[in-house]
Formats: C-alpha cells, sequence, structure tokens
C-alpha cells in the first residue's frame, strides 16, 4: 500500500492536482457505513480541536494526542486494501510532521501557487471589500510550513507548481511516478481533457 497526501494553501489549486492524482488511478478513501469517519472528518476535528479560527495563519505544526493517533491508524487500517490511495485537504499542511511518522509509506505532493492566486479565489468567495491581509498572511504561513517540511523530507516529497503542473500532467504525472515508485497514468483523451479545462 502507498498513501499519497496532497495538500497546500486554500487557493493553490491543489484539488484540480489531487483529481488529476484519481484520474491516473490514486484511489480515495474507502467509504464506512458504519464507520464515518473520513479523513476530511479527520482533520477538520483534530484542526478546529487544537486551532479554531486561527487555523489558515497558523505556523507551527500540530501534535495530536493518542486518541487522534489511533484514529489515524483507523484510516489507514480500512485503506490496506488499495495499492494506492490518498487524500487531499489544505489542513494536512499543519499535519505534516505527524503523518510522517504515522506511516513510512506516506508520500507527501506539496501544491504551492502564486501570493496573487491565493487571494484571487479568497475575493472569489468573500466580499471585495474584506481585509485581503488574511488570505496573505494564510498564504505565507502556508507555504512556510510546505517549503519547511520539504526542505527536510525530500526523499518522501513532491513540490510542484499548480499552474505548470496543470498544464503538463504528462511530465507531473513522470515526476511522481519516478519519485514515489508508481505507475500511474491516463489515457490520451483524459490527457487532453485536462489540459483544454486548464487552458479554458
Amino acid at each position: 500500500m502507498k498513501t499519497i497526501v496532497c495538500c497546500g494553501s486554500v487557493g493553490s489549486h491543489y484539488q484540480e492536482i489531487w483529481q488529476l492524482l484519481v484520474s491516473a488511478g490514486v484511489a480515495e478513501h474507502i467509504a464506512n457505513v458504519e464507520d464515518e469517519l473520513t479523513p476530511a472528518l479527520w482533520h477538520e476535528q483534530v484542526v478546529n480541536d487544537n486551532l479554531g479560527d486561527e487555523a489558515s495563519i497558523h505556523e507551527v505544526q500540530l501534535e495530536p494526542g493518542k486518541l487522534w493517533e489511533q484514529a489515524a491508524c483507523s484510516l489507514m487500517l480500512k485503506n490496506l486494501s488499495q495499492p494506492v490511495w490518498g487524500w487531499a485537504d489544505e489542513r494536512s499542511v499543519w499535519l505534516l510532521d505527524f503523518w510522517k511518522v504515522i506511516d513510512p509509506s506516506i508520500g507527501f505532493v506539496l501544491v504551492y501557487s502564486s501570493p496573487e492566486s491565493d487571494i484571487a479565489a479568497y475575493l472569489e468567495q468573500h466580499a471585495p471589500e474584506e481585509d485581503i491581509h488574511v488570505p496573505a498572511q494564510s498564504w505565507v504561513a502556508s507555504n512556510q510550513s510546505i517549503l519547511r517540511f520539504y526542505n527536510r523530507n525530500r526523499e518522501r516529497c513532491i513540490l510542484v507548481e499548480s499552474g505548470e503542473s496543470l498544464k503538463s500532467p504528462e511530465r507531473f504525472l513522470e515526476l511522481i511516478n519516478n519519485q514515489f515508485g508508481l505507475s500511474l497514468s491516463m489515457n490520451s483523451n483524459e490527457v487532453a481533457a485536462k489540459k483544454s479545462h486548464v487552458l479554458a
């Protein structure tokens, strides 16, 4: 089993990078009717319990307690049957050190974009008169955390700029495969569709 954690700042378009990975063969979390815990819910609860409204501008890695660690291990165990699986969540930025220790098979796809991209994404969802210092601070905090982790764990990470990766999905997947020893691929129609969506 190989697990991929994909994360970036809120406006980095890491979700599109994740969808590219899913299209190439990375499976998402196996839903379990009896257990409603998902990676998204786990991250939401851990971050809210530790940071509350300050999550977007936090700069220190979180250290969840034993109960959260057990819940995280449960998520991993539920997906043992999947050769390659994972999740995408911007809150993973604050838990990179945690996930690194939980499982040595985890590979990290760290996504970045320009601060202008983050601010634009923020303004699309908020009133224009709102303080743009909020997304600017969030961008700085997220990218500092990402760079710090990447520089200390290059053997476990790939650092990608979202725009270039989406424009050149074949090259992106080649980098992923080489770094993590995978064989992800998309057919030519999927590649063309991804490119036309980005260029549209």
